[in-house]
């Protein structure tokens, strides 16, 4: 069965990222809100949004919480030293 790169057995088979949405992952981890995002990163908070809602298709999830955390799991993430 086919579970869309995700689950057991898919750990080779994660989404792939853009570089923006990397960037967005990471600003989305470190500030937790559009608006700060946006202003981190120099784009408009609907450009935030469309790279968190290309996330979120990739995902499969839809709380930020859940995204760092699945950022963290799949190794998009890591740990500041």
């Amino acid at each position: 069965m086919d579970n869309g790169g995700m689950g057991d057995g898919a750990s080779d088979r994660r989404p792939i990222l853009t570089k923006r949405e990397l960037q967005v992952l990471a600003a989305l981890a470190r500030f937790g809100n559009v608006s700060d995002i946006a202003d981190s990163l120099s784009i408009s908070p609907s450009t935030v949004e469309t790279h968190l809602s290309h996330i979120r298709a990739k995902s499969g999830l839809h709380h930020a919480a859940q995204i760092v955390a699945w950022g963290y799991d799949n190794g998009f993430l890591s740990a500041p030293d």
